[in-house]
C-alpha cells in the first residue's frame, strides 16, 4: 500500500515537473543560458593576464569605495539603471524579426556581467566579499535576472510574430498592448529589486566593510 502511494506520487511529480517543463522551456533555456554567462565570466577572470586581473582588481575597488560612500537615494538609482537598460534594450530589440540572437546574447553578458564581478570581488577580499556577494548584489540580482529572463522571452516572442508577418505568414496573436504592459511590469519589478538593495545596503552597511 505504502509502495504504490509512494509510486503514485512520484508519477504525479513527474507528470507535474513534465508540464512544467513543456510549459516554460524557453525560460529554463534562458536561465541555463544566463548560468552559463556566469560561470563564462568566472573563467575569464580567473584565467586573465596580470595586466588584465590589475586593471579590472582597480575598476572593482573604485567601485566598492564609490557604493560605500553613496547615500541611499544614490544607491537606489545606480540599483535600478544596469537592469533598466537591459529591459530597455530588449523592449527595442524586439520590435525587429531578426533580433533574436542579440537578445539571446544580452541575457548571457548579464551572466558573465555577475560571474566577472564576484570573481574580482572574491580574488581581491577573499572571504570578505561573500558577505558583501550575498547582501549587496546577490538578492537583487535574483529578482532583477527573473524580469530579464521574462522579458527576454516576451522579446524573442514578438520577434517571431515581428519576423512571419514580414514574411506573409500567420502566426498567434500578440497585441502590442500585453507586450508593452509585461515590460511595464518587468520594469517595476526591477525598480523594486533596486530598492531591496538600497534597504539592504543602509541596514548592513556599518557591519559588511571590505577593507
Amino acid at each position: 500500500m505504502a509502495k504504490n502511494s509512494r509510486d503514485s506520487r512520484g508519477k504525479y511529480y513527474a507528470k507535474y515537473i513534465s508540464k512544467y517543463t513543456q510549459k516554460n522551456y524557453a525560460l529554463i533555456i534562458l536561465g541555463s543560458l544566463f548560468l552559463s554567462g556566469v560561470l563564462t565570466g568566472t573563467i575569464i577572470i580567473n584565467s586573465a593576464g596580470e595586466q588584465t586581473a590589475d586593471f579590472l582588481v582597480d575598476i572593482v575597488k573604485t567601485f566598492v569605495k564609490a557604493k560605500e560612500s553613496q547615500s541611499f537615494s544614490e544607491f537606489f538609482v545606480s540599483a535600478a539603471v544596469s537592469p533598466l537598460v537591459f529591459v530597455l534594450l530588449l523592449f527595442v530589440c524586439g520590435f525587429c524579426g531578426v533580433f533574436q540572437p542579440i537578445e539571446a546574447v544580452l541575457v548571457f553578458l548579464r551572466g558573465v556581467g555577475f560571474g566577472a564581478m564576484a570573481s574580482v570581488l572574491y580574488s581581491v577580499y577573499s572571504t570578505n566579499a561573500a558577505a558583501y556577494i550575498f547582501v549587496y548584489i546577490l538578492p537583487g540580482m535574483l529578482v532583477s535576472t527573473l524580469a530579464m529572463l521574462f522579458c527576454c522571452r516576451e522579446a524573442l516572442r514578438f520577434s517571431g510574430k515581428v519576423f512571419w508577418g514580414i514574411i506573409g505568414k500567420e502566426t498567434e496573436k500578440y497585441p502590442l498592448r500585453i507586450y508593452m504592459a509585461r515590460f511595464l511590469m518587468a520594469g517595476i519589478v526591477c525598480v523594486f529589486s533596486a530598492f531591496i538593495d538600497a534597504v539592504l545596503f543602509t541596514m548592513f552597511e556599518k557591519f559588511i566593510i571590505l577593507g
